[in-house]
């Protein structure tokens, strides 16, 4: 396992984040990580990967709120980085009354899903969109702030794992729940984020000939 700091950020939007004193936000990450029990855990989960994973922390409190805001992963040439947001991993705790180890957990096992969807070849993501066994999606389709974010196949398959994850601990009573809570957290979301989305992808398929 390796930890590593980026300079900049993209937000959603486009603009850039930066991220100050690298050190410090180690640091805090894994005291973070130590505090809640959970660093055992987290690279418990990085060491069952098919491959090698390489972890980028960030501190951006300006995602919003939600489930995917936590943290997402991309395959850069063959190098899988799975990138873990602090900001929102210490607020959605607070927010939904859960155990931060919980949402590492689910963090860590959604999100090297789709590190195993990747290796496998099922999971294809470029700026231009997304390929799932061979079906393209447009990023147009791809509304990280909208419920039906969580209907697309490689999502579902994602967010399952992660919530299975949760009921083998005794944490929630059945998968059923689990996705339930899934679906309230996304549709409680502002409705001006899916908006913003949606303006900002309208705003760059038009400069980059997008679908």
């Amino acid at each position: 396992m390796s930890i590593v700091f980026l300079n900049e950020v993209p937000l959603v939007n486009g603009q850039p984040f930066e991220i100050e004193g690298h050190d410090h936000l180690q640091e805090r990450f894994i005291e973070f990580l130590e505090e809640w029990g959970c660093r055992d855990a987290f690279e418990e989960h990085l060491s069952r990967a098919s491959v090698p994973v390489e972890v980028v922390v960030m501190d951006n409190p300006n995602m919003g709120l939600m489930a995917a805001a936590k943290g997402n992963t991309v395959n850069r040439q063959g190098v899988y980085t799975l990138t873990a947001n602090l900001a929102n991993l210490i607020k959605l705790p607070e927010a939904l009354g859960e155990a931060v180890g919980v949402q590492i957990g689910e963090l860590m096992t959604h999100e090297l899903c789709h590190i195993d969807q990747m290796v496998a070849g099922r999971l294809i993501s470029n700026e231009s969109g997304v390929w799932w066994e061979g079906e393209y999606y447009s990023p147009r389709d791809i509304n990280p702030y909208r419920v039906e974010y969580l209907d697309l196949p490689w999502e579902a398959e994602a967010h399952l794992a992660g919530v299975e994850y949760a009921v083998g601990l005794g944490l929630i009573p059945s998968v059923e729940e689990g996705m339930e809570r899934l679906r309230m957290i996304y549709a409680s979301m502002p409705v001006e984020q899916a908006e913003a989305y949606d303006a900002w992808y309208a705003e760059q398929a038009d400069k980059f000939g997008l679908a």
